[in-house]
């Protein structure tokens, strides 16, 4: 066997690696790579393939602007908390959580129970998260009578719940709006460029909002914010998607998941009940197990019930239709392919209007700005 589905449609779900019974499925770049030497050609994994077998998608039930009542939730995540709030509950009760975690110089998803751990979970990872044999570990703790909460992307829901084939009464799931998952090599690539340091882990949001820092442990080796840095950029444009990204069948607002979380971009603030303006996220439940599981939780949260109405907007285009790629998406391809990523993103127009953001904040912060400004000699675009 050569390939699973097409590389084109692959989401690197990787429910194929976990359910391989002879290990004949490796992960090669974020695609999978077939040992033809151990592949006994039994098509488990083409049997449980989401790309091949669609899940069933659900119909949203209600729909919540709501934030974390903690501070440090306020202060530490990507919008209102949601993700932590609902992790807190489960290790409350002796459970365990799934999700994605930046450490030791990549991104991949673990398995948390314990307070101290579920810190690594926190905030956007805007890259492509490894599932490595995830999908079996969570078998194993539910037919050990664990409540597990498992968070992703919704092809990582949907590779979960195919490699599963029934449902569990104990088993949540909640994915997250994506907007497309760059592959870890770019990241890693453009880190190596900024900084000769090591770095163990990532965080885009939250802390420090809108700025791509790296840590070496808890120390920040690089910082730069989002017009700035390359990476950035390049996400936030489209740029950098897998293929399959662009052509998402989970982008959508009917949903894979019991509960779909992120920004609540587009939501009128001034019909608030609660004034707030701190980040706020958008919670939607799509079957009556997430309903019931919102619930219970409520409590620790600020909440306000919304209408799908408002939650499907332009502002909130991953709930419509896939990410668009940007104009210049395959002369990246082509240039990385020759110069790496560095160069490739350069040579796009994101590079060239990175370079022109920096010269002009550099000269709106230079001492002669400051005095003709205040003079009001200064005549600079202000785009």
């Amino acid at each position: 066997m050569n390939q699973i589905c097409e590389l084109k449609n692959c989401t690197g779900c990787f429910a194929c690696m976990n359910i391989c019974p002879k290990g004949a499925i490796s992960n090669n770049d974020g695609y999978p790579l077939i040992n033809n030497d151990l592949c006994v050609d039994c098509e488990g994994c083409k049997k449980i393939c989401p790309v091949l077998n669609p899940i069933k998608m659900n119909n949203p039930l209600k729909v919540y602007a709501v934030w974390s009542k903690k501070e440090k939730d306020q202060k530490n995540s990507s919008s209102g908390g949601a993700a932590a709030v609902f992790t807190e509950y489960m290790l409350s009760k002796n459970n365990v959580v799934y999700g994605s975690a930046s450490m030791n110089g990549t991104v991949k998803h673990i398995c948390v129970d314990n307070r101290e751990t579920a810190e690594l979970l926190r905030g956007s990872k805007y890259v492509q998260s490894d599932i490595g044999t995830i999908y079996k570990d969570v078998k194993n703790k539910l037919n050990n009578g664990k409540e597990v909460l498992f968070i992703g992307t919704p092809c990582q829901v949907a590779g979960l719940k195919n490699f599963l084939k029934k449902d569990y009464s104990t088993l949540f799931t909640i994915d997250l709006i994506c907007h497309g998952t760059p592959p870890i090599k770019y990241l890693k690539e453009h880190l190596a460029s900024q900084t000769k340091k090591e770095w163990t882990s990532v965080m885009f949001r939250g802390q420090f909002d809108w700025f791509l820092t790296a840590f070496m442990n808890d120390k920040i080796v690089y910082q730069k914010q989002r017009f700035h840095d390359l990476y950035f950029m390049a996400f936030l444009e489209a740029l950098t998607y897998r293929k399959n990204c662009y052509q998402c069948i989970y982008a959508k607002p009917t949903r894979v998941s019991d509960i779909t979380i992120g920004d609540f971009w587009g939501l009128n603030r001034n019909l608030l009940k609660n004034s707030y303006n701190g980040r706020i996220s958008l919670l939607i439940t799509n079957t009556k197990k997430g309903e019931a599981f919102f619930e219970r939780n409520k409590v620790d949260f600020v909440w306000e019930e919304r209408t799908i109405e408002e939650a499907v907007n332009p502002s909130q285009g991953n709930l419509i239709h896939p990410s668009i790629p940007h104009p210049d998406r395959d002369k990246f391809e082509q240039y990385y392919q020759k110069y790496g990523f560095e160069k490739a993103v350069n040579k796009t127009q994101i590079g060239k209007n990175v370079k022109i953001k920096i010269i002009k904040d550099a000269i709106k912060q230079s001492f002669a700005y400051k005095v003709l400004k205040k003079i009001g000699c200064i005549f600079i675009n202000r785009r």
